[in-house]
């Protein structure tokens, strides 16, 4: 399934113990499933693979995927798997979006991601798989400028370590966050930022490449 693993909550990742018997065999079923990937789909597999850590051997993260038709139909058995597939869910889309209104209010990713958003390291994945309320509260405690606001009561329910205490969609959007003038007032201010840093990083990217075309034009000018 298609997913940007630096969204996904951590009941998303499965952690595997290559030093261990169970590991290894964990790792192989992993690999049977999902490794002819490596030859078809570059960029698929490069979601999928496992991440291992650069300075040690011993834990590897997998995100908790599988293979579709696209009509639902999960290719292959739960056997097939070292996990059992976990399907969308309103816990999911919940955490999801913590993690970006978090980003839009502190203007700072929870997590190293790339373009994808996708997660960028093994200390990343780490950082997901070994999330607790406890670590929630020291991150947010960090952030001042929320303090006592109600996006700092949103972000506390929507990034709990367990699903059921992110509660509802409706009872998200009944939440004093979003019923606040000042807590919108300064979501649209923090939106606008963003789309205005964006748009000079597309600007300059833009006079960037001109630059480049214009330089091999003018050797192609030169070499004529």
């Amino acid at each position: 399934k298609k997913f940007s693993s630096g969204i996904l909550p951590p009941e998303m990742l499965h952690c595997i113990d290559e030093a261990t018997k169970i590991g290894t065999k964990e790792l192989e079923k992993f690999e049977n499933y999902f490794g002819h990937l490596k030859n078809i789909d570059q960029e698929k597999w490069k979601k999928f693979k496992p991440m291992r850590s650069s300075r040690e051997k011993g834990k590897v993260y997998v995100v908790k995927t599988f293979l579709s038709d696209g009509r639902g139909y999960i290719r292959g058995e739960k056997e097939d798997l070292p996990y059992s597939p976990v399907l969308a869910s309103e816990s999911i889309d919940l955490w999801s979006l913590g993690v970006v209104i978090y980003s839009l209010v502190t203007g700072k990713s929870l997590f190293n991601t790339d373009r994808n958003e996708d997660l960028q390291s093994y200390e990343d994945f780490m950082k997901l798989g070994t999330w607790t309320d406890n670590v929630k509260n020291k991150i947010l405690q960090n952030e001042v400028d929320i303090h006592g606001k109600p996006v700092e009561e949103i972000l506390k329910q929507l990034l709990s370590f367990d699903p059921k205490e992110r509660g509802t969609i409706q009872s998200t959007l009944n939440h004093s966050f979003f019923k606040s003038q000042e807590a919108i007032g300064d979501l649209k201010e923090e939106i606008k930022a963003e789309k205005d840093k964006h748009q000079k990083e597309v600007a300059s990217l833009r006079g960037s490449f001109l630059q480049l075309s214009e330089n091999d034009r003018k050797q192609r000018e030169e070499q004529a």
